[in-house]
């Protein structure tokens, strides 16, 4: 196909018709929420040798706040193609042209997905004024990447990324969303596989980079594929969901809380936690790489924090507000109570700042969660180092407690009960809700207690347990503010669970800190 029918034309009918129309059916896009005034294509890589396709890189401008850029790789497909794409993925089709062919997203395309392992397993610098490049942690088989350019598919998780496996072999993560400078999941996946030697996460291979003027993006990243039976998450809810099946047996009342969810999930819970707790000891010892050694958690740093978490939550109650005419009627009075809660808010966070907290900072997960833990069936890996998507790739990076990362696992636990509890007849969910309450208190009471248990001692917590409950408990409110903001903008059906998990702290329900 000549080059020339990649013309001003073609991104003129792209940036004012199709695009527009098509970004917001996609999950990863996380302008849902908001009103597009102006989308144009910014970049347009050559996707190695393929004369069809184009990696693009749309930046969208909203009628209120930040501009987003994404990446969107874009072939143009005859009909037959069309026919095999119509049938496996019809999100997969933007357009139609003049001529019968189709705009259709690449990343769908065996063709396409082949020539990203590609650029990456053999690297070349790259030339052009907007140019993708490679770079690959060593020399990767020759003969295993013929056969992974065969033999690829693209995973059907509902997630903000595309993720293709390759020969059940590699795994590559296409980050959607375009950001310059160094990523957050790069660095700390090569970092705890490469230098440090830690066997639950994903080996690092490789990355593909897209550089442009105004610097460059790492917009792939390549990793061994690990067999697995699902992650964590999905784990969970079976687990949950069986525990309800005993919590409405007769008799139920005479067991225990810990009797009815079982030894087996309350083991695997303590292996995660064991599992977290040596990720973050293995992110303290990096002493000797100054993008990963500890630091100490300063005055200012508490202050800093503060603001941060205030300023998050203005935005997210002010985004509330704008939206609650657009939601249910049954959510709209728990959405008002709310968006009207920032002095409540304000009040806890500023515990921050009643004394100075002794410990150190360091890289986290920093979106840390049930479905960022796969489950092998005996043990877990965790993957997915990028940090929360609507946070600035500058914030993501920064070296936080590690207390963030035990908060965020502690808010999937209360999600994963919620969740759960939706999935069951409303006359059962109604039996049940008390039900879920305790399995989400003394899942998370195990989980925490584990473990604090084994990195007692460690620099990165303070030595007085009463700092450890105000951190958690600020961070666990953060996390559920940022949640707002993030069901109102990907998932709106999920917005009852943050929303009830602020209630309860507002009210002050919660047990402890830490449980939700």
């Amino acid at each position: 196909m000549p080059a020339a029918l990649w013309n001003p034309a073609t991104f003129a009918r792209l940036e004012t018709e199709i695009l527009p129309a098509y970004l917001p059916t996609c999950r990863w896009f996380g302008g849902k929420g908001r009103t597009i005034r102006e989308l144009r294509v910014a970049h347009a890589a050559p996707l190695g040798g393929l004369t069809d396709a184009r990696v693009l890189v749309i930046e969208v401008t909203f009628t209120e706040g930040a501009p987003e850029s994404y990446v969107l790789p874009l072939s143009i497909v005859d009909s037959a193609t069309v026919r095999l794409l119509g049938d496996a993925t019809p999100l997969a089709i933007l357009a139609r042209r003049e001529d019968g062919r189709v705009f259709c997203d690449a990343i769908q395309l065996p063709a396409a997905r082949a020539e990203l392992l590609r650029l990456i397993a053999r690297p070349v610098h790259g030339d052009g004024h907007v140019h993708l490049t490679g770079t690959a942690r060593g020399d990767l088989d020759e003969a295993l990447l013929e056969r992974a350019c065969a033999d690829s598919r693209v995973t059907g998780a509902d997630q903000s990324n595309t993720s293709v496996i390759y020969a059940d072999r590699w795994f590559l993560k296409l980050f959607r969303k375009y950001e310059r400078g160094p990523n957050p999941d790069l660095e700390l996946t090569r970092f705890l596989s490469a230098t440090q030697g830690f066997s639950q996460v994903p080996a690092y291979l490789g990355a593909l980079h897209l550089t442009e003027p105004a610097g460059d993006a790492v917009i792939a990243l390549l990793s061994d594929f690990t067999p697995h039976q699902g992650d964590a998450w999905s784990f969970t809810l079976d687990a949950v969901a069986h525990y309800f099946d005993r919590a409405l047996a007769p008799r139920a009342e005479e067991s225990t809380l810990e009797e009815l969810i079982g030894p087996d999930y309350l083991n695997r819970a303590g292996q995660l936690a064991r599992r977290t707790a040596e990720m973050h000891l293995a992110l303290a010892a990096g002493e000797a790489h100054p993008d990963f050694a500890a630091e100490p958690f300063s005055a200012g740093d508490q202050r800093a924090i503060y603001e941060a978490m205030r300023e998050s939550a203005s935005r997210v109650l002010g985004q509330l507000r704008d939206q609650a005419a657009s939601l249910s009627p049954d959510l709209r009075s728990a959405a008002a109570e709310i968006a009207g809660s920032q002095s409540r808010i304000d009040a806890i966070l500023a515990r921050l700042l009643s004394h100075p907290i002794h410990a150190a900072k360091l890289r986290v997960h920093g979106d840390y969660h049930l479905g960022q833990v796969l489950n092998t069936g005996t043990d877990f890996v965790i993957l997915d180092f990028e940090g929360e998507p609507r946070r600035p790739l500058a914030e993501r990076r920064l070296k936080r407690s590690p207390l963030v990362d035990v908060a965020g696992m502690l808010r999937s636990f209360d999600y994963a009960g919620a969740v759960a509890l939706g999935l069951r007849s409303p006359s059962d969910a109604e039996r049940l809700a008390r039900w879920a309450r305790g399995w989400v208190e003394t899942v998370s009471a195990h989980f925490r207690k584990t473990y604090l248990t084994l990195t007692v001692g460690a620099a990165f917590l303070p030595a007085d347990p009463a700092d450890v409950d105000l951190l958690l408990q600020v961070f666990i409110l953060d996390k559920a503010i940022y949640e707002i903001g993030y069901e109102l903008s990907y998932r709106p059906a999920f917005l009852p669970v943050p929303l009830g998990a602020v209630g309860r702290l507002l009210a002050g329900k919660a047990e402890r800190p830490g449980i939700v």
